[in-house]
């Protein structure tokens, strides 16, 4: 499983997360406090409404990588929920982001592909 998630993301899809990320921190660093607090908020805010409409396909990936590699990830959910806290709290600079809305306990059930 290791050697495929290092193999899925290729080089030129790094640089282009890597140019993302430096503008997401050359626009923070541009904005007054204010704004930028602002933009934090809305940016927390639309990923806090994403995680219902991501819920369901979120289960299913993990259902389909058991499937497909054996693997058992039975604290999948809390390792998703907490990567996507640190990933938002570097992101805002933020570290108290009160609660946010977690993975649901419904899993999906991978159905076989004929």
């Amino acid at each position: 499983m290791r050697e495929h998630g290092e193999n899925r993301i290729r080089p030129d899809e790094e640089w282009h997360r890597v140019q993302i990320i430096e503008w997401w921190f050359e626009r923070l660093a541009a904005l007054p406090l204010v704004e930028r607090e602002r933009l934090i908020d809305r940016v927390i805010e639309a990923d806090e409404a994403m995680q219902p409409l991501l819920d369901a396909y979120l289960h299913d990936e993990y259902a389909h990588t058991a499937l497909v590699f054996g693997a058992d990830i039975a604290e999948y959910r809390s390792i998703y929920d907490d990567w996507r806290r640190e990933i938002l709290a570097r992101l805002t600079g933020r570290t108290d982001l009160g609660p946010l809305v977690p993975l649901t306990g419904e899993p999906v059930r991978q159905e076989a592909v004929a």
